[in-house]
């Protein structure tokens, strides 16, 4: 099982390599949301996610979606790494890694499923609350679930009462169904504008720590999503692209308890396709 040191040797780990971020507030969105809300801006981060890339330095092949959005994969072949695409449709991305892996030596490096991954990910909780170390609740989006189980144990662990929430896309609510379920439930790849939350299985090491640490699921539209983007942009002037705007969108709308007056939400990225 993951710890919270094992965070905490994480961050300091990635102490010069990744970004520290800002954390931005609103006013009119705080009057729309009906509480305090302060942003994780991780479409600052290096790469314009929260997952940064070591293809400068480490010879990286990444297995990417045929469909990602085109500033992702431009980016990711800015920083050196070789992409291998796939139809995530139809192919597995899991096996296509291990073929690769088998017939070059290298190491497989999880997006999601792995204690490394994980631990790196909770770092962004670290970061929240050691500038804002009130907060009544954190909300993240969830794709497999890396970010909201790192980022959870972190939270609890600093601040043993803040509520966690996570959020996915309506057609993409393979974590809410297993949590209801108390299994892991896999649907068909949903479509959705939130192209890093298109995850149809929660992940087999996430899973235990989202039923341990997170109290519920919200759902938002495409179109919600869409809503958010839009006000992040023309109001407070800042792009991220539609999976980091999911948990803007579900403050936004009231989809939290009302009593929850100070919220951290999470935006994960800024690298949208502008053609679309």
């Amino acid at each position: 099982m993951l710890q919270f040191s094992d965070i905490q040797a994480a961050a300091e780990r990635t102490r010069g390599i990744v970004r520290r971020t800002p954390v931005l507030t609103s006013r009119t969105f705080n009057a729309l949301a009906g509480a305090s809300v302060l942003f994780k801006c991780e479409n600052f981060q290096r790469g314009g996610a929260f997952k940064i890339s070591a293809s400068q330095s480490i010879a990286a092949t990444v297995v990417m979606p045929a469909d990602a959005p085109a500033s992702k994969l431009a980016a990711t072949r800015a920083h050196g790494a070789k992409i291998v695409a796939y139809d995530r449709f139809s192919e597995n991305r899991e096996a296509i890694a291990e073929r690769i892996a088998g017939e070059t030596g290298a190491t497989i490096v999880p997006p999601y499923d792995h204690p490394w991954t994980i631990a790196g990910q909770g770092t962004v909780a670290l970061e929240v609350l050691d500038e804002v170390p009130d907060l009544d609740a954190l909300v993240v989006p969830i794709g497999g679930g890396g970010l909201i189980s790192g980022s959870s144990i972190a939270a609890h662990a600093i601040r043993p009462g803040i509520r966690i929430f996570g959020v996915e896309p309506a057609d993409g609510n393979d974590t809410l169904l297993s949590l209801r379920a108390g299994q892991r439930i896999g649907i068909p790849m949903p479509e959705t504008i939130a192209d890093g939350l298109r995850a149809s299985k929660p992940g087999a090491l996430t899973f235990p720590i989202v039923q341990q640490h997170v109290e519920d699921i919200l759902l938002v539209t495409d179109d919600e999503i869409r809503a958010a983007m839009q006000f992040l942009l023309t109001r407070m002037k800042i792009l991220v692209e539609p999976s980091g705007a999911a948990p803007a969108a579900a403050v936004m709308l009231g989809k939290l308890p009302p009593e929850i007056q100070k919220i951290g939400a999470v935006l994960t990225g800024g690298n949208v396709d502008l053609t679309l």
